[in-house]
């Protein structure tokens, strides 16, 4: 087929418009909300990054990663009945702002400027 933009449908007919993003916003879910990996407004080209992870339903964990032109941005979370643990690693060269989901309370908020270390960090929340 040849396309150079995501189709209307996913079998790509040709009677269909060959450029729709309809498809294609579940990708933008799955890094901004779900995983929760974002540009911060104030830090242009992710010198500044938030993490703010969304979990829904019953899903049990999610991780992605995103290669920004400082360096790969990484989140993954899992949680069970008792404990939510979010791994993150943020390039050197930025800082990232981190939220925490809190069940019946206020979110929870961090600043981490290369903080965690070399590879990234697990932060537990009970």
């Amino acid at each position: 087929m040849g396309a150079t933009s995501l189709t209307e449908a996913w079998d790509a007919r040709r009677a269909n418009s060959q450029n729709h993003f309809m498809l294609g916003q579940i990708m933008e879910w799955f890094y901004g909300d779900l995983a929760g990996i974002a540009p911060d407004p104030d830090g242009a080209g992710f010198k500044k990054i938030i993490i703010r992870p969304q979990p829904v339903g019953d899903l049990k964990w999610a991780k992605a990663s995103y290669d920004s032109v400082r360096g790969r941005i990484e989140s993954g979370w899992k949680r069970d009945a008792k404990k939510f643990t979010l791994n993150i690693s943020v390039p050197a060269n930025a800082m990232a702002t981190v939220y925490l989901p809190a069940q019946g309370c206020r979110e929870s908020q961090g600043k981490w400027a290369n903080g965690l270390g070399p590879g990234g960090g697990a932060i537990p929340a009970d």
